[in-house]
Parts: structure tokens; sequence; C-alpha cells
């Protein structure tokens, strides 16, 4: 004898109506998300800023003025990062959507090292070895001075290659703000990085390696001599932190330094 065939009953009508509910609340919701993309409710129109002053505000400002009128549901916030990212004086962006009319941005700039000179041109570079603005020689006097022949001028928001570059732009990272004297110029060349301070005194690195060791070494032997006893030296030579050395004969010339660029992708 067959089992008879059981087939599933139709849905209780409480059950569909609930179905329907639900399809009816999608579709809505769908509507809605696609007409507040079009619709100047949410239209984006003021910035809350955190993080960036000055020049580099204003830069930001500016780059989202492109955006002003825009519904704050079809913009991207990984989109408008990278587009703030892409500023040469900002490192990082994070973005957020503060509705109905507002972008939140928090900026990290990019912190300026040293002004990379050659001759009558000088950029402003950052310790990310990007360079962040073409100015004039004399320019962020309180900013230390590397001096190299430049090939080809650096395009600004390229950062510098090369890891000889590299090396040299983490030493001068690694200069304590109070180094004594304080370091008016930085130069590479045959016997390895050389720091000028600003009473004139040269400090010896040799190659740009444990950087941090070498400056306190150089540090703690400046601070033990006299202003008469410094004056009798032209330099200190802490190439080797364990045994510094302090001399009068002059400086061998530098033989410079390849500084190419490497322009980021956006």
């Amino acid at each position: 004898m067959r089992s008879p065939t059981v087939r599933p009953s139709a849905w209780p009508a409480g059950r569909r109506r609930v179905l329907g509910y639900a399809l009816v609340a999608l579709v809505g919701a769908a509507l809605l998300y696609a007409g507040a993309r079009e619709t100047s409710a949410f239209s984006f129109r003021s910035v809350e800023l955190e993080g960036a002053r000055g020049a580099v505000a204003e830069d930001v400002r500016k780059a989202l003025r492109t955006l002003e009128g825009e519904s704050l549901v079809a913009l991207d916030p990984g989109e408008v990062e990278s587009l703030l990212r892409s500023l040469p004086a900002v490192r990082d962006a994070r973005v957020d959507r503060a509705f109905p009319h507002t972008l939140s941005v928090v900026v990290e700039p990019e912190r300026p090292l040293v002004v990379l000179e050659d001759g009558g041109r000088a950029w402003v570079v950052a310790e990310s070895g990007r360079v962040i603005a073409a100015v004039e020689p004399g320019a962020r006097p309180r900013l230390p001075r590397l001096l190299a022949e430049v090939a080809e001028p650096p395009p600004v928001g390229a950062s510098l290659g090369g890891i000889q570059v590299s090396e040299t732009l983490a030493a001068l990272a690694a200069i304590p703000k109070r180094f004594p004297g304080g370091v008016a110029s930085a130069e590479r060349g045959e016997e390895g990085l050389v720091l000028t301070l600003d009473t004139g005194l040269e400090v010896r690195l040799g190659e740009p390696v444990d950087a941090e060791a070498k400056l306190a070494a150089a540090a703690a032997v400046i601070r033990a001599l006299s202003p008469e006893e410094l004056a009798l030296y032209g330099y200190v030579d802490a190439s080797v932190p364990a045994r510094v050395v302090a001399g009068s004969e002059p400086q061998p010339s530098s033989d410079g330094l390849d500084f190419g660029s490497e322009v980021p992708a956006n």
C-alpha cells in the first residue's frame, strides 16, 4: 500500500502579510536611499576639521569645497580620504559623515623636517621624505638646510627616493629638539653625514646609521666643553659613539648626494 503524498500546506495568511510588509519596507528603504542620494536634504555644506591649522587647514578646506552640494549619502568617505592624502602637506586623513550636512575630518599633517637646497632652489621636505613645497632658499629659517646637488627638481607631492636619502632623512629626524648649538645645515659626502651647528661647529656622524647613539654621544661631549674650549675646535667626530674625537682640521668637501623622487600613485 502506497503512503499518501504529503504536500506542504499554503503559508498562513498572517505569515503572508508579514512577508508582504517586509517587502514593502525593503522597497521603501531602497526608494528612500535613492532619493537621499539626489535630494538636497543631506547635501554637504560644512566641515568639522581637527588636526590641521594654518595653510594645511586651508588646503584641506579648499579641496573639500569641490564636493560642496553633493549628497552625504552618495559621498564615499574612503574616496574623500584619498583626495585629502593627495595633498602634499597631508600625511593621513580620516573622514566620517555627520548627517545631515557635515563631514567630520581628522587630518594628520606631514611634519616638515628640512629644507633641501641646491644653489638658488629649495624645497621643504617632510620626515616621510615627501616634498611639501617649493620655496625660496631663505624660507623656513627654523628648519635645518640639507645641502645637495639635485639633478631634477622634485615634484611637489613626490617622495624623495633612494636608500641614501632615506638614511639621511632618518638621521636628521633623530636630532633632538634641544641639541646643543642647534643644527643649521647638513651635508652628506665622502666622510658621511656632517651637521653644521649654528655656532659653526661641525658634527661628523659618518654613515647615517645608529644616529641616535651618535647624536647622544656628540651632545654629551659638546655640553661638557666650555665655550672657550669649543672655540678651539672645528669639529666633533661621533662616527664611533664610544670614542668621540674633537679636532680643528677643515671638513673635506662633499661629493653630493643623488636625490631622486618617486611620485605616489593617486
